[in-house]
């Protein structure tokens, strides 16, 4: 997975056919997870007791009523980053808001936890940047007192329901092409501001997806071409030869001139 990717919360709840007992209905309908977590970190060995520090790049957190589960994005390794600071401070503020609400858990939804969780997460100053998705559920009772499970979902963290020997229900994968979407820290350093000399003539290009990592092969393509036009239309001709599959391509390519004097 790649940073940088468009932020969305998608949130909606479900309950189960089985109605509450009345001994759940006398305990003010309360309902609990029995829930256990197991995780290997790709740099780790599987602890018999799974922690969040010993998941490499994923973290997770585990109450009565509330579970969550977050994935860094381990493409921010390349920029020096973390990709486990940002899963982790999301799970360890998500656990706190939880905990904060234990007398009243009603009044706090998955939706607010992770919401609550990533505004908290954006003013940490231990978390430099980074990215992650995320799934928040809570067990609860509804109108009727029947267990109504919530939950918040974003990205490629997810979760199925299971009965008996089925799949009754599973979160939907939320992405744009197949990069999932993450919740991101974008911190001053990675955000590129500059200005240099340039010449009358010199092209400069803009470009997106292909190019990139590519742009000592345009200058060829560019130099010999006598306009700018000819210039953006060879660029996105070599794309098209280059691409695999079938792909939006966006070339601009513009010359520095001199404006000229205004004649009086």
């Amino acid at each position: 997975m790649k940073p940088g990717i468009p932020r969305r919360h998608f949130s909606t709840s479900r309950s189960t056919k089985s109605p509450p007992s009345a001994s759940a209905r006398r305990e003010f309908d309360a309902f609990i997870f029995d829930a256990h977590a197991a995780c290997k970190g790709k740099r780790c060995t599987m602890d018999a007791f799974a922690r969040p520090e010993g998941c490499g790049e994923d973290s997770f957190f585990v109450s009565p009523t509330v579970v969550g589960i977050a994935d860094g994005v381990g493409g921010w390794n390349e920029n020096g980053v973390d990709p486990s600071a940002i899963s982790r401070a999301m799970m360890r503020y998500s656990r706190q808001l939880v905990q904060g609400h234990e007398g009243d858990p009603a009044t706090l939804s998955t939706l607010d936890i992770l919401t609550k969780a990533y505004t908290l997460t954006l003013k940490d100053d231990a978390v430099e940047a980074g990215s992650t998705t995320a799934c928040i559920l809570k067990i609860r009772a509804g109108k009727d007192g029947e267990p109504l499970l919530e939950y918040t979902n974003l990205g490629d963290s997810g979760f199925a329901i299971v009965r008996g020997d089925k799949v009754v229900f599973r979160s939907e994968f939320q992405s744009m092409g197949l990069a999932p979407f993450q919740l991101a820290k974008i911190p001053d350093r990675f955000k590129c501001y500059g200005a240099m000399e340039s010449q009358p003539n010199e092209p400069v290009l803009s470009w997106r997806r292909y190019w990139h990592g590519r742009i000592d092969s345009l200058v060829s393509v560019v130099a010999s071409r006598a306009s700018t036009k000819e210039a953006a239309d060879a660029v996105v001709e070599a794309s098209l030869a280059h691409n695999l599959k079938p792909d939006d391509i966006t070339v601009i390519v513009a010359k520095v001139s001199i404006k000229p004097k205004a004649k009086l």
